[in-house]
């Protein structure tokens, strides 16, 4: 009799943990599909942030609401539902700490190549008030392709992407203004003390190591580690069913065989 109600509990207790099983894959199958609290929320503050307010205004979650949606907060001297209209005679409180009011006169960065997808840039924003800056610190054949010469009014590079030295700090910039140039250095005059002497050697002696040769080595060198780098990434993540390179548009590029060539054709 024992025996036989030890046989009966064990029998009961495989059918609830098969019950309970099946109880969990199936939950788990099913909330693979719906979206997590967390995603949901993730969905929403996209959706509000996406709201075009003309750049000057914003929409928030827990903002402004209007016939059940978020609608956009405007800055100080802007209305109308995209926050597009200037208010006229509207006087601005320049003290007030909220920089929103000056936004028109924001400067623009367009990183190209961007960080951290690569891909070119251009600038958005037009007219005779704007004014971009144009980082091409990625700008090298070893990390992209060089559709076209970089020829902006303003442009930022930094050696520790060219040579891969950060550490040294090192940057320059083309400037083909001569007030904005005046301007950039009476700023740098007062917010700092000027570039250390010890990172001038270093870009001095890094920048004599680059032009040996044509300038040619650089170039082969870093195009090949960063080729077989590419290649060995492309390698194992082609292995993988749970991730993927991103898909990069082609652009012409001057490959190193082809460097000599371009820059006789350059300096005709």
């Amino acid at each position: 009799m024992a025996e036989s109600d030890q046989n009966r509990f064990r029998f009961v207790c495989v059918i609830v943990s098969v019950a309970l099983n099946i109880l969990f894959v199936t939950n788990l199958c099913i909330s693979r599909k719906a979206l997590s609290w967390s995603a949901r929320a993730a969905a929403e503050v996209e959706a509000v942030a996406s709201i075009s307010c003309s750049g000057h205004g914003r929409a928030f979650l827990d903002g402004l609401i209007e016939n059940g949606k978020p609608v956009c907060e405007c800055s100080a001297c802007y209305g109308g539902p995209d926050c597009s209209q200037l208010l006229p005679n509207c006087v601005a409180d320049a003290d007030s700490g909220d920089p929103l009011f000056l936004e028109p006169f924001w400067m623009k960065n367009s990183a190209s190549p961007n960080n951290p997808d690569g891909n070119l840039k251009k600038a958005v924003l037009e007219g005779p008030s704007v004014k971009t800056i144009h980082d091409y610190a990625y700008y090298w054949p070893h990390y992209t392709a060089i559709p076209a010469p970089a020829d902006e009014d303003l442009m930022i590079f930094t050696m520790s992407k060219l040579t891969g030295h950060a550490g040294s700090r090192f940057g320059w910039a083309i400037v083909k203004d001569k007030n904005v140039y005046e301007n950039m250095l009476q700023y740098k005059s007062l917010a700092d003390s000027g570039t250390s002497k010890d990172t001038q050697l270093r870009a001095l002696k890094l920048i004599k190591v680059v032009l040996e040769n044509g300038g040619r080595g650089i170039y082969n060198f870093a195009y090949k580690t960063m080729r077989g780098r590419w290649t060995k990434l492309n390698h194992v993540l082609s292995l993988s069913k749970r991730f993927k390179l991103q898909e990069i548009p082609l652009h012409s590029a001057i490959i190193p065989e082809q460097l000599e060539e371009h820059l006789q054709l350059l300096h005709g």
